[in-house]
């Protein structure tokens, strides 16, 4: 008797159906991943919250500044947030250092504290002096998102590391179209923001840059005049 065998054209029906398979689990297989990152991109920026938080509690609730002595990421990383790799987006593909270093030098840090918070003065109408209390409007006031570089076009972050105190400035516009996003997600159309009251939340790249307008300086400046 003769064995069965695959004849050319079953082969090719099958090998269309494999193929038609792998087409349609690839972006499937994308979209996995990528909220696997999202999530935890949340996650890394709600321990850093809950690290502040501590930090302010033990220094008589005054944040950071720019003249910190060994970088913002260093002081929390001392006592209150010890693994360096919350301090790393998972967005960025830079590689991870030396994850024993205490005080974080050539450690990779992904995401920067507002400029405006970290920067402390007592002169000028929204003067702010560290005191977190005086936030105006801590659930819309924007205290770290991932450190991106806004002027280019593929997803790349600011070089920082663990003793430096890592800024994060204000997008000088918002993006005209699609193509200027400069998030971290969704096509650059989205970016995760942890906000002055401790919580994260994704928003549009779009809403993150602006800075005009009331609603921009809530977002943007700790002490402001509605």
């Amino acid at each position: 008797m003769k064995k069965p065998r695959f004849t050319l054209t079953q082969l090719l029906v099958v090998t269309g159906i494999v193929a038609t398979i792998a087409c349609l689990a690839l972006p499937i297989g994308t979209q996995i991943r990528e909220n696997g990152r999202i999530m935890q991109e949340a996650s890394n920026l709600r321990q850093l919250g809950v690290g502040t938080a501590a930090y302010l509690a033990d220094h008589d609730g005054k944040i950071f500044s720019t003249d910190s002595q060994g970088g913002w990421p260093a002081l929390l990383h001392q006592k209150y947030i010890t693994n360096w790799k919350t301090f790393k987006s998972p967005f960025d593909m830079r590689p991870d250092g030396d994850a024993a270093s205490p005080t974080g030098a050539g450690v990779p840090v992904s995401y920067g504290i507002n400029v405006h918070i970290l920067t402390h003065s007592t002169a000028g109408e929204n003067a702010f002096d560290g005191a977190a209390t005086r936030y105006t409007s801590p659930s819309q006031l924007i205290y770290m998102a991932p450190n991106v570089d806004l002027t280019q076009s593929l997803l790349v972050f600011i070089p920082g590391t663990g003793d430096s105190n890592i800024a994060l400035h204000v997008p000088t516009k918002a993006p005209a179209t699609s193509s200027e996003n400069r998030g971290t997600h969704a096509k650059r159309s989205l970016i995760t923001v942890l906000f002055a009251d401790d919580h994260a939340a994704n928003i549009k790249y779009r809403d993150f840059a602006t800075a005009s307008g009331a609603d921009g300086s809530a977002r943007w400046q700790p002490i402001h005049h509605p």
